[in-house]
């Protein structure tokens, strides 16, 4: 037969994995996101009308790769993607 589980034996490795951890180099962690500073900002102008529209994109608390727009200085949407963010652009450019 094997040898039995070990209580003691298990925290000395747990003890020992956590020291190597914590001698070793701390990992990089990716920069902080500004969620108050735009993305970007689009200018539509619609020359049969006559509008113009101002679009500023900024990154969404939600989800990474979504979000927020604010349009004429009025929220949008909290939380889009950019495939969905063009298809309703298009669609209500149409009109």
């Amino acid at each position: 037969m094997g040898q039995r589980w070990n209580p003691e034996r298990s925290k000395l490795a747990h003890a020992a994995k956590a020291r190597a951890r914590l001698a070793g180099p701390s990992p990089d962690y990716p920069a902080a996101i500004e969620y108050d500073l735009p993305v970007e900002s689009w200018t539509i102008r619609r020359h049969a009308l006559g509008d113009v529209h101002k679009l500023v994109l900024f990154p969404s608390r939600r989800r990474v790769n979504c979000f927020r727009v604010m349009v004429d200085g009025r929220e949008w949407s909290r939380c889009i993607g950019y495939d969905r963010l063009l298809r309703q652009t298009v669609k209500a450019l149409a009109r």
